[in-house]
């Protein structure tokens, strides 16, 4: 297992972090127990005037805390794209959700087209057969489901 670089929790919802700022265990409801990622990727890339790369090797990756928060500051940047993120990661205390924030600065001259992509690798449950997922257009979101867990 590769280390992570960062653990949330609020007790009953974690979400750990490797040092690529990409989610690999999910833990509900009982932290330790039913990871719902098993340690998969969930990768996101960057799409900049009709060129896209995943997050990985060859960009520049800076980990630290927002001052006085439990509260992530992933500084990701890969100047031949032109192109900084600043991801700010937590979860509330009280509400099973985790928050991200994604900035995203263009840090050439020239006016550019930028897109952040997604993806989910949920094992719900620790295995992957049958997990489903679909768009919620009233709420604008992509829910994964399996059983009684709904992400």
């Amino acid at each position: 297992m590769l280390p992570r670089s960062v653990l949330f929790s609020n007790g009953r919802f974690a979400v750990a972090l490797d040092d690529k700022a990409c989610i690999r265990d999910v833990y509900f409801p009982f932290v330790g127990l039913e990871n719902h990622a098993v340690g998969h990727q969930f990768r996101f890339g960057v799409w900049v005037d009709g060129r896209f790369e995943w997050i990985d090797n060859g960009w520049e990756i800076a980990m630290s805390y927002l001052p006085e928060t439990l509260t992530s500051r992933y500084k990701i940047r890969k100047q031949v794209y032109g192109v900084e993120l600043e991801i700010n990661d937590a979860i509330h205390n009280s509400k099973d959700i985790f928050l991200r924030k994604i900035k995203v600065s263009n840090i050439l001259d020239n006016e550019q087209e930028i897109r952040i992509f997604f993806s989910q690798d949920f094992h719900i449950y620790g295995y992957e057969a049958g997990d489903t997922a679909f768009f919620e257009p009233t709420t604008n979101a992509i829910i994964h489901y399996k059983a009684n867990a709904t992400f």
